[in-house]
């Protein structure tokens, strides 16, 4: 038997600037999920709700930063 829970998902994005001295500028972005599950609890016992588990991938977002950016131009591999 297979379960299938709902995954919550958080796309974050980062803009940034080379750092070889061009200053061009670069987006990246990453998806963050979450599942909404019975496993999914907070430190009180209770089963997280959707909002509580979508806060949960917002935070894993907001903390999330890319590696320093050099353009290919300056020598970095993009």
């Amino acid at each position: 038997m297979r379960i299938n829970f709902e995954v919550v998902k958080v796309v974050g994005t980062r803009t940034l600037v080379c750092e070889g001295g061009c200053g061009r500028r670069a987006a990246r972005r990453k998806t963050f999920e979450c599942t909404i599950n019975p496993f999914n609890r907070n430190k009180d016992g209770t089963i997280k709700s959707r909002e509580e588990v979508r806060a949960q991938a917002q935070a894993e977002a907001n903390k999330w930063r890319p590696a320093p950016y050099t353009c290919t131009a300056c020598g970095g591999h993009a």
